[in-house]
């Protein structure tokens, strides 16, 4: 699931049970917090084996040639 489908999915979740406000606002709040990291190569390449089939955005990634390499 990636950031934007699950705060659309708090949004659906607040006009259904007005009553739970305040805990979708932690949830949204902790979604928009997120923070994407820079990974060495061979860390992001073991991360993501064998997840090739999942879909969205990543909030981790790596560069090639990086600075080390250069």
């Amino acid at each position: 699931m990636t950031k934007d489908e699950a705060l659309l999915m708090c949004l659906e979740y607040i006009e259904k049970n007005a009553h739970e406000r305040k805990y979708v606002r932690h949830a949204i709040k902790a979604a928009l917090e997120v923070k994407y990291v820079q990974v060495s190569p061979l860390a992001f390449v073991e991360m993501v084996m064998e997840k090739e089939h999942l879909i969205g955005k990543p909030i981790f990634w790596a560069e090639w040639p990086n600075k080390e390499n250069t």
